[in-house]
């Protein structure tokens, strides 16, 4: 379960990461009684015309929180490669 809760926190952190510095936006969600975190991925002006997606998933389950952590991190990679760039560009 460590590192069950590892990957939480990485997704965790990955979410509000993306949801401040670019145009998509990410919720997260723990329902304790259920043991259920749900990610949505929202990409728009946050009304009724953007595209979303979501997933719930138990949080015993290391290889669908790994997915999902993968996906996260395929929408920040844009960032890293812009942050990396620039990085690079000023020495």
């Amino acid at each position: 379960m460590e590192e069950n809760l590892n990957i939480i926190q990485q997704i965790m952190l990955k979410a509000i990461k993306i949801t401040t510095t670019q145009e998509q936006k990410v919720a997260f969600e723990f329902l304790p009684g259920i043991k259920v975190l749900s990610i949505s991925i929202i990409t728009g002006q946050c009304n009724h015309n953007e595209l979303r997606r979501s997933w719930s998933v138990d949080v015993a389950k290391t290889e669908l929180l790994k997915v999902v952590l993968k996906e996260l991190k395929n929408l920040d990679a844009t960032t890293e490669d812009t942050d990396k760039q620039i990085d690079d560009f000023l020495g």
